[in-house]
């Protein structure tokens, strides 16, 4: 299967409110784009979709985003929220943001 085609299943699947989905997709989005892209904002707005509903990864790639736009601060907020939910790396992003 090809990127375009699980992108598309991803995004249905997120639709359907199965937030791993949306992690998926957001990922295969914003690998198409670039900082400030219409891909990275559309990226964002799936991982907060799944931040929003509890899911760990969906903050902690939220976090990773925004830490690539250079937004050290707001990354750290969404690696708090996801470490809370589970996430270890999370946890150890927060450890190494806050020496």
């Amino acid at each position: 299967m090809d990127n375009k085609t699980a992108l598309e299943y991803f995004l249905q699947g997120c639709e359907l409110k199965q937030m791993t989905s949306c992690v998926h997709a957001g990922i295969l989005t914003e690998v198409k784009g670039t900082q400030n892209s219409p891909e990275w904002k559309k990226a964002a707005e799936l991982f907060e979709t799944a931040c929003n509903e509890h899911h760990d990864k969906g903050c902690f790639e939220l976090g990773a985003l925004k830490y690539r736009e250079g937004r050290s601060k707001k990354a750290t907020e969404y690696f708090k929220i996801a470490c809370e939910y589970g996430n270890k790396i999370a946890c150890n992003n927060v450890k190494k943001f806050e020496k």
